[in-house]
């Protein structure tokens, strides 16, 4: 266990968590410098929440080893609530992002030059597990196979063995060790070429997790989460319809298509961080434009990445937020 100290809570005790289950209960730390920094303007997912503090907590009652993975389409908050969850607990948490020539041993540590000596340099993931702190695997499905694969050992809570320390040379997992990643492919199945650099992943790898499948949230929810800007409720509401429209027309989407949608799938995905600068945009622009086609041709042009798909579809994303955004109240 790490030498911070440590206190149980009940999930209720978090900020903004009082009406979620109270029997669920977490380990909160002391703060620390390595605890993740918490979000200021945090609006909650409450479902999402409250099933990944079930997860991480049957975790810290030693109810399971296994890993949790959280899978969903880009931007719609795998990484926010996780990284907010650890960050109220105070929780010590190393991060890594996988990439296609990320190696096992870049995780684990290697000998590097030190001061113009080689010296052993700890990886992230042998921190976190000697120490009883999170490992955040970020986009593990872009990491190759072979470097998830060589974490089997680690997921089922073995000695992690360290070659270039020595020979022999073993680490035990320390209590409090959570291992936690998220992904947009599914286990690197891409079946609609939406993420190329994702890797076809072993099934022995991935038996080893409990999957959280996230979509994006409710209306509601994200019209409050990309508010920061006090703008009209009627322009928040019609950008986060318009992005919904569009989000059920997508091709991996499994949501029914919405009444006002075009005959046609789209590829670009209406991520919150979208939505969230097409919200920005227009505030900002709004004054420099006299003509409201050209504020949202402007707006739409600089908050999406447009010229990345067909000519169709770039029209058909802005017919369908100009459809919204041109009803009263929308600008």
């Amino acid at each position: 266990m790490s030498a911070l100290k440590t206190k149980v809570v009940r999930l209720t005790d978090l900020p903004g968590c009082s009406m979620l289950d109270k029997n669920i209960e977490l380990m909160a730390f002391e703060p620390n410098p390595h605890a993740l920094k918490p979000k200021k303007h945090f609006v909650m997912d409450t479902q999402l929440f409250e099933e990944s503090a079930d997860q991480i907590g049957q975790r810290l009652l030693g109810i399971t080893d296994d890993g949790l993975h959280y899978s969903g389409p880009v931007g719609c908050g795998k990484s926010t609530t996780v990284r907010q969850i650890l960050a109220y607990l105070n929780y010590p948490t190393q991060v890594e992002v996988g990439h296609e020539d990320l190696e096992y041993d870049a995780l684990c540590g290697r000998l590097d030059p030190v001061a113009g000596v080689m010296g052993f340099v700890d990886g992230p993931l042998k921190t976190a597990y000697e120490k009883g702190q999170a490992f955040l695997f970020e986009e593990r499905e872009k990491a190759p196979a072979r470097t998830n694969v060589a974490l089997n050992t680690i997921l089922d809570g073995a000695p992690m063995h360290v070659s270039q320390i020595g020979r022999g040379h073993r680490i035990n997992k320390e209590h409090g060790f959570l291992f936690i990643s998220t992904g947009n492919a599914a286990g690197g199945v891409d079946l609609h070429g939406n993420h190329p650099t994702a890797h076809q992943q072993d099934t022995s790898t991935e038996d080893r997790f409990d999957i959280i499948q996230v979509d994006y949230c409710s209306h509601g929810v994200e019209a409050k989460m990309i508010n920061t800007f006090n703008a009209p409720d009627g322009m928040v509401d019609n950008i986060v319809e318009a992005a919904n429209i569009c989000r059920s027309v997508h091709v991996s989407t499994t949501r029914e298509k919405h009444a006002d949608a075009p005959d046609i799938q789209f590829t670009l995905p209406i991520t919150y961080r979208g939505t969230q600068r097409i919200l920005r945009n227009l505030m900002y622009k709004r004054p420099r434009f006299s003509n409201t086609n050209e504020l949202i041709d402007n707006v739409l042009q600089s908050s999406l990445n447009l010229k990345s798909i067909m000519p169709e579809e770039e029209t058909a994303i802005i017919e369908v937020f100009k459809s919204q955004l041109m009803k009263k109240g929308g600008l």
